[in-house]
């Protein structure tokens, strides 16, 4: 079983992909706010850090930071979760530091496979 961090603004989202990825068998830490990310990435060593990116990319890129930052939390996998607004796309995404793009709304049999492939670090 995998700890994964699933940080999201949107309560709705985050509670359907949160079921998703406990009946895969992962356990799953829920934050709605990127403020929060980097604590709690830190408390609870997640495997797999999911972050909403939201445009203007300003706060999620500082939380991306900020957790990049911790010596303890520097190799996460951190993976943008985007509707691919204005400037968010795959390479830009790729560019500021995250190891990959998963697309809203989300296909929930594809994060599935996706979180899958990620944690073999296959994405």
């Amino acid at each position: 079983m995998s700890t994964i961090l699933l940080v999201d603004a949107r309560a709705s989202r985050r509670k359907l992909a949160a079921m998703t990825l406990l009946q895969a068998g992962h356990r799953v830490v829920q934050a709605g706010s990127l403020r929060d990310a980097p604590d709690l990435a830190l408390r609870h060593a997640p495997e797999l850090v999911l972050l909403g990116v939201e445009h203007p990319l300003t706060e999620s890129l500082r939380a991306l930071r900020r957790i990049k930052a911790h010596p303890a939390t520097f190799a996460l996998r951190l993976h943008a979760l985007s509707a691919r607004a204005g400037d968010v796309d795959e390479a830009s995404i790729r560019a500021a530091g995250f190891d990959g793009l998963l697309d809203r709304p989300l296909d929930y049999r594809a994060l599935h496979r996706y979180v899958d492939a990620a944690l073999r670090g296959r994405s």
